[in-house]
């Protein structure tokens, strides 16, 4: 199996502190259960996506796809200041 990548998980503002970010990602652990999973979320959610398993992790260990569409591509364009993400991993175990 790949590499497995969570993506925009983006709520708008108005919605904003009512647990809807939570909701969606604990609905989206029944599909990551067991799997190695990474995400990409702003310096400033580090600790939302910590609470679920995620580690950040140094650019070096990251899969060459993930490198390359922070250095490379700078698409999507919210990861062009790579200054702002972080690299996040889960590991693949179900212990998380």
């Amino acid at each position: 199996m790949g590499i497995l990548l969570l993506k925009e998980l983006l709520v708008d503002e108005t919605f904003s502190r009512k647990g809807i970010s939570t909701k969606m990602l604990y609905e989206s652990e029944r599909y990551l259960l067991g799997k190695e999973s990474y995400c990409i979320p702003f310096v400033h959610l580090k600790g939302f996506y910590k609470q679920f398993g995620y580690e950040a992790i140094e650019f070096n260990r990251a899969p060459i796809f993930l490198k390359e569409a922070l250095l490379l591509n700078n698409k999507p364009r919210k990861y062009s200041n790579i200054e702002r993400v972080i690299i996040m991993r889960k590991n693949g175990s179900s212990e998380n």
